[in-house]
């Protein structure tokens, strides 16, 4: 066919360009084979931790728990050595020196990077048709072990739309107060006289955190689709509020005889809509508790006896360790787990009066603004079969005063539902397929235009360990509604994302 010909057939002009587009990622996926920071201080590869990342397996849930170092003889599996500030003989001299630390041997840093190309199948407002967000994200993301059971993490990042910012900058000190497990020559835990609890049992994080109120396979921090799941990102009225917020908060974790875990916090909280950061000196607090039933032990240390004596099958065909529970080999994704959770957060958001009144609001001036003391309380579940992994999660939220409808009607006390499940399957090592459905409901109130509910189907490809390509379809199943035009996942969306990292 001649070029005029081409020009002669839309349909086939665009299957061209989109053939084209193809080809250019997959050669930039190419080009894009480095490993980041973790792989490399390890010496492994990113599937010992990851499914397909950022989703984690168990062995990098245990990863991160533990302040992400392995839980059991990290020191021995470190390939790239650290400096150390100080020899060994310190340790004997204390409290009478400066405990010695360590510094990486490389800069730990890791660069990621997404481009997103973006159909609306029903735009509406200024929303595009057809958009290509080249880059959509871009993120330096590190993380150093300053000695064992001292680690700090950092996260900066770059849009387009918002430009630079500060992710999660926080530092975990991990097994406090525990004893060693390592033994004596008698077969006993070496320990302080203060070093009293179990190892795992109780860690600290201070900083800015992405607060463990959530399961952590839908945190924004480790679910691999976009837009971000409603239930997360949900923000009622003006409260301003939003169940994941990376934010400064200070939170106390652990597991309990490896298969309980539980997170408790005091974060700064929520900020009023459109107001640049926290502006209240009210402190929210937040917990979260899960059970693992059966399964791969949380804390991922191996051999000990599982919950009720009931051996979980091997998961990669390795049964030499007790219980049968070895950790994943060449099917690294498979696991046989089931766990149980519940959580809730319990806060305040200072909603201005200003729709009402006309006076701008002021936070020292408690008559331009109603406090909304507000609660969330929510459920979740995770079944994981081999190559198929449920998962989902429901809360319950209640705001006295969540502002005004469009209106600038006062919406009254308000009750909401939100709710997500989802169901991913390994078709192959490299392939994710997944289908999802999310909905928040309110029940009362004047808010009702702020409802949300989609299906959304989709695949991921491992082009390769650090080169993701995924495709989603965000279908909006509110009936006939009208698309909210500050909601832009209201609409049906076609999204396909490029991740790479190095």
């Amino acid at each position: 066919m001649t070029s005029k010909g081409l020009l002669k057939h839309p349909s086939t002009v665009k299957l061209c360009l989109v053939l084209i587009a193809a080809c250019w990622m997959l050669t930039l996926a190419d080009q894009a084979q480095a490993i980041p920071v973790f792989a490399r201080r390890y010496g492994t590869s990113c599937i010992t931790c990851h499914t397909i990342y950022p989703k984690l397996n168990d062995v990098g849930e245990a990863f991160r728990r533990n302040g992400y170092q392995f839980p059991m003889e990290d020191e021995v599996l470190v390939k790239e050595e650290p400096i150390k500030l100080g020899t060994d003989a310190y340790k004997e001299m204390w409290p009478n020196s400066i405990w010695p630390s360590t510094l990486p041997s490389i800069p730990p840093v890791s660069i990621f990077a997404l481009t997103q190309n973006v159909v609306n199948l029903q735009p509406h407002g200024q929303l595009k048709k057809w958009d290509f967000v080249f880059p959509s994200d871009i993120e330096l993301i590190g993380e150093g072990a300053f000695g064992k059971n001292i680690s700090g993490f950092y996260d900066l990042g770059f849009t387009p739309a918002d430009g630079a910012s500060v992710g999660r900058v926080f530092m975990q000190f991990s097994n406090l107060f525990a004893w060693d497990e390592e033994e004596d020559e008698n077969g006993c835990h070496t320990a302080g006289p203060c070093c009293v609890l179990p190892p795992h049992l109780l860690n600290l994080r201070i900083g800015k955190i992405d607060p463990a109120v959530i399961p952590h396979v839908i945190s924004e921090e480790t679910f691999y689709q976009f837009p971000p799941l409603p239930t997360n990102t949900f923000t009622l009225g003006q409260t301003g509020f939003i169940l994941f917020a990376e934010q400064p908060a200070v939170e106390l974790s652990g597991i309990y005889k490896q298969y309980w875990s539980y997170a408790v916090g005091i974060a700064n909280g929520g900020s009023a809509v459109l107001l640049p950061s926290d502006d209240n000196t009210f402190k929210d607090v937040y917990f979260n508790v899960t059970h693992r039933w059966f399964g791969y032990p949380l804390d991922g240390v191996l051999g000990q006896a599982p919950p009720g004596g009931n051996a979980p099958p091997a998961q990669s065909g390795n049964a030499e360790c007790d219980g049968g529970a070895a950790p994943p080999g060449l099917d690294f994704w498979r696991a046989w787990d089931f766990d149980t959770g519940v959580y809730g957060w319990f806060g305040k958001s200072n909603v201005p009066l200003t729709p009402a009144t006309g006076v701008p609001y002021d936070p020292n001036d408690h008559s331009t603004f109603a406090d909304d003391y507000f609660q969330r309380i929510g459920i979740n579940a995770r079944f994981t079969w081999f190559d198929i992994d449920i998962y989902g999660t429901a809360f319950w939220g209640h705001d006295p005063f969540p502002g005004f409808d469009q209106n600038n009607i006062v919406a009254g006390p308000t009750d909401h539902l939100g709710y997500m499940a989802e169901a991913d399957y390994m078709v192959k090592p490299w392939i994710c397929a997944f289908l999802r459905y999310e909905q928040v409901e309110i029940f009362n109130g004047l808010l009702k235009d702020e409802e949300q509910a989609r299906v959304v189907p989709g695949v991921v490809f491992a082009i390769r360990q650090n080169v993701h390509l995924s495709s989603e379809v965000y279908i909006d199943t509110r009936g006939n509604d009208i698309p909210n035009p500050g909601i832009p996942e209201s609409t049906c969306q076609w999204i396909t994302t490029l991740w790479w990292a190095y």
